[in-house]
């Protein structure tokens, strides 16, 4: 079973719809949009998955909908950065853990004790469920050939010439 341990309120805002909720500090509307963004890009049932926000008053008694996964609220003094950098340090096997967020120094902590990571670029960008290659699936360049590009410029083409 994977980790996931995810920087709630970075990944928020690189999701549009959930930047318009904190912008009228709709924090429960973020927190369920950042929630069904994530259960659209991870299997949930298979792997562990724990999104870290930083604490706001008013939003540790937000009932969550019913999710399999784990939310945790930093509580002052300490900030989500802190709670996921712990999480790190303490895990037996970081290997087996994957950190989603654009802080440096989150991912700095990340490489340094083994765990993989996506920036919350990546991960937002992604379409499809996370495999066990998530980084080379973001890194790895499509094989396209000549040949390839040639035939569908044909087809495009074709529609063109019957429509003048």
């Amino acid at each position: 079973m994977k980790t996931y341990l995810i920087d709630g309120y970075n990944l928020g805002h690189k999701i549009p719809l959930v930047v318009q909720s904190l912008e009228v500090k709709d924090f429960e509307r973020a927190i369920e949009l950042i929630v069904q963004t994530v259960q659209q890009r991870i299997n949930t049932r298979q792997n562990r998955v724990i999104i870290v926000f930083d604490g706001r008053k008013g939003v540790f008694a937000h009932p969550m909908v019913p999710t399999t996964i784990e939310i945790k609220f930093a509580r002052k003094p300490q900030e989500a950065d802190d709670v996921i950098r712990n999480f790190l340090r303490q895990a037996p096997d970081a290997s087996s853990i994957t950190v989603i967020s654009s802080d440096r120094e989150i991912l700095n902590t990340a490489k340094d004790l083994g765990a993989k990571s996506l920036t919350s670029e990546q991960f937002y960008k992604s379409r499809k469920h996370l495999s066990r290659s998530e980084n080379d699936e973001f890194n790895e360049k499509p094989d396209v050939k000549d040949i390839d590009i040639d035939y569908w410029l044909e087809q495009f083409n074709k529609g063109n010439d019957e429509d003048s």
